[in-house]
């Protein structure tokens, strides 16, 4: 929280600079404002460096402890459950699921949290600036969010086949490596080849499908959040040379206007 409160004042600190500095020639605070960025820099920096670090640590312990857990599991359960369920897809929860749960923690908790914070950080501080200017700019936001919700509907999907073709994959894999004396024996390699052919284009297919399906999506979200900064240079440009808003706050609208649009891709 500290790190992403140090991101969401550096563009005030420019309005400041900008107004007070440059426009009213006050040159005695310019010392004060370069320090406090420094400052903040620095203190982002180290306080960056110890939560990559702890969040880390937290994500390896509890894969740690979810591994062990899993394992322990499995020894007590019925001969049932390994006829109903291939080796392979229960070494895919083993090992990609769990590291996916890693990777949430340690990544993706972060990610939702400083979304959260910068969306409505920014949009409180947008609108104690200038009220008229943020309900111009946001203006795009819906369409945006109407998008996004869209992509998610289809693109969660597509993941999910991923991860059980891949199952599937490392299941056809397993078995056969560890059946190999067998199919020797029998002389079955070329069948074997021809078996693992046909799953691995499912998950290039598969993984082609959600390239597509992400390649047709992200450019036109793209080019929406890309709309509000023409938006905002167009009237909030407009908005200065009247005299309604200053230079300043139209160069700390820039600086949060992506603090709006980026939680939303």
């Amino acid at each position: 929280i500290i790190v992403m409160s140090t991101r969401l004042v550096t563009p005030y600190l420019t309005k400041i600079i900008t107004d007070d500095v440059i426009k009213d020639g006050k040159v005695e605070i310019l010392p004060k404002v370069l320090w406090l960025l420094i400052i903040l820099s620095i203190v982002r920096g180290v306080l960056i460096y110890a939560r990559s670090y702890l969040f880390e640590d937290i994500s390896q312990n509890l894969v740690f402890d979810l591994r062990h857990q899993l394992f322990a599991h499995l020894q007590e359960l019925p001969y049932k459950f390994y006829d109903e369920n291939r080796i392979g897809e229960i070494m895919s929860r083993m090992t990609g699921d769990i590291d996916g749960i890693r990777n949430f923690v340690a990544g993706g908790a972060i990610t939702l949290l400083e979304n959260l914070i910068y969306f409505v950080g920014a949009l409180c501080i947008l609108f104690a600036m200038n009220v008229k200017l943020t309900l111009i700019v946001i203006i795009t936001t819906p369409i945006l969010a109407f998008v996004a919700r869209k992509f998610d509907k289809m693109i969660r999907p597509a993941f999910d086949e991923i991860r059980e073709q891949n199952a599937v994959l490392n299941t056809r894999t397993q078995e056969n490596i560890s059946g190999v004396r067998v199919v020797k024996a029998f002389a079955r390699e070329e069948y074997e080849k021809d078996a693992f052919s046909r799953e691995n284009i499912k998950q290039l297919d598969k993984n082609i499908n959600a390239t597509f399906i992400w390649s047709k999506y992200i450019p036109f979200m793209d080019f929406i959040s890309s709309l509000s900064p023409v938006v905002l240079l167009g009237f909030g440009g407009s908005m200065v040379v009247k005299g309604e808003i200053s230079l300043g706050t139209l160069l700390a609208f820039t600086g949060y206007i992506w603090m709006i649009t980026g939680p939303m891709l």
